[in-house]
């Protein structure tokens, strides 16, 4: 695994017939950009069964503003809403051919910024042998995909079906239960670490002893308004100091974070890269750098921000779906150097002299607040299914209208029909 910047769009469409299947997690998920930019990507490569998991409530909000059509050119694709104790937020990509896997986890959501021009941070693994030692992330990020499959409705749970089918080597990958890291290419070790039982920053404190890091950076676009996450790392690891590096511009700065006598300082993301660009560089990736006393380095990247939800600080009670990876480093050069970052301590910020502007990532769409919300509609034959979100605090409706269109518009049918009868119940 080499630091390299690249467009992961190019990445995932280099390889013609390497693969046939391809899983895609995201929290913002963008119709137009993924229908015109990736699909084609993802097809060029001969992908045709294309799954994507996206978060639910932000789905939510989004179809509530869509007219429908969305689907209209491109029906080969399959969506799910997926729904967690806080957000669903992992970043993933894993494509399976009959051979070989690829597998990207890092920090870019679904959309033209997220793949296109934001600053982000990804890992990228590749497998054509279930003999090699990373092939235990392999089967690592597969268990953990693997989790929401029950959220999965109709027709799409067959198509996560074909990945195992047709790509057998998924179902001998290593134990999922072996949480030791492994040998990369380059010499580096590597871990996948998630929010489950154990969070991630659980995992990282048992790692990494205290008392040995002298100095942590942090790379995040969003933070905790009183740097919740934060205090933990300086509480736990006593470093001498913690560099933070945020957008000034569009992140969201800990604003009501207490004075720490110099002991965590912030630097504007525009002042510690060489190639920054105003107009593109927005700062969006997520690292946490620890340089430890004897030279050795750890390198958490994904999709966590420096927030108590997104590390799962003292297990907490909203912690976010999230996908990472550890970077281990025992000597040799800095992450900090490969991902071409210099620290000029003389820059540094105070974030409380920034407002803080909470940052909408439903791009302005209203909330309806319907009572019903459709997950999942399909039609086999003439057979009309639809699987429904039912309201959690309220009774549900005893019946529902339904209005069926055609494609030029016209209403082919109104439906009153009993909840529960010929319809599917989903409850989360």
């Amino acid at each position: 695994m080499a630091l390299l910047r690249h467009n992961v769009i190019d990445l995932i469409g280099s390889h013609t017939n390497r693969y046939h299947s391809a899983l895609i997690t995201c929290y913002t998920f963008d119709f137009l950009f993924f229908e015109e930019r990736i699909l084609p990507a993802l097809r060029r490569s001969n992908i045709k069964n294309i799954v994507v998991f996206a978060d639910g409530n932000f789905l939510e909000r989004v179809l509530d503003n869509k007219t429908g059509r969305e689907f209209a050119s491109s029906r080969t694709y399959a969506l799910s809403s997926i729904y967690s104790k806080n957000i669903f937020h992992p970043k993933m990509m894993l494509m399976v051919g009959k051979q070989q896997g690829l597998l990207l986890t890092g920090s870019g959501n679904l959309t033209a910024s997220g793949l296109s021009c934001n600053d982000e941070i990804w890992g990228a693994f590749h497998l054509n042998d279930l003999e090699i030692p990373h092939a235990l992330i392999f089967g690592q990020a597969w268990a953990y995909l693997q989790k929401n499959f029950n959220q999965v409705q109709g027709f799409n749970r067959t198509q996560l079906n074909w990945f195992s089918k047709y790509a057998p080597w998924l179902n001998q990958l290593p134990n999922p239960a072996d949480n030791s890291f492994c040998l990369l290419p380059n010499g580096d070790e590597a871990l996948f670490l998630s929010n489950g039982q154990k969070t991630v920053s659980h995992r990282v404190f048992e790692i990494i002893p205290p008392g040995a890091v002298a100095e942590i950076t942090v790379i995040s676009p969003y933070y905790d308004q009183d740097g919740r996450a934060l205090l933990a790392l300086q509480n736990y690891f006593q470093p001498q100091r913690i560099n933070c590096l945020a957008d000034i511009h569009s992140g969201l700065l800990p604003d009501q974070l207490l004075p720490t006598g110099g002991a965590i300082n912030f630097y504007s993301w525009s002042e510690c890269i060489t190639d920054f660009n105003s107009s593109t560089n927005r700062l969006h990736a997520k690292a946490f750098h620890f340089l430890l006393n004897d030279g050795s380095q750890y390198l958490l990247l994904g999709s966590a921000n420096a927030t108590a939800p997104g590390l799962g600080i003292d297990g907490a009670v909203y912690m976010n779906e999230e996908a990472c990876i550890l970077l281990r480093r025992k000597t040799g050069k800095l992450y900090l150097n490969d991902l071409g970052i210099t620290i000029k301590p003389e820059a540094a910020f105070d974030p409380a002299t920034f407002k803080r502007v909470e940052i909408s990532t439903s791009s302005g769409i209203s909330h309806r607040g319907n009572q019903l919300r459709i997950l999942h509609v399909e039609l086999m034959a003439n057979e009309l299914m639809l699987y429904l979100k039912l309201p959690e605090k309220k009774l549900p409706p005893e019946s529902i209208s339904i209005q069926v269109q055609d494609h030029w518009d016209e209403t082919i049918a109104i439906l009153a029909l009993p909840i529960g009868q010929n319809i599917q119940n989903y409850f989360t």
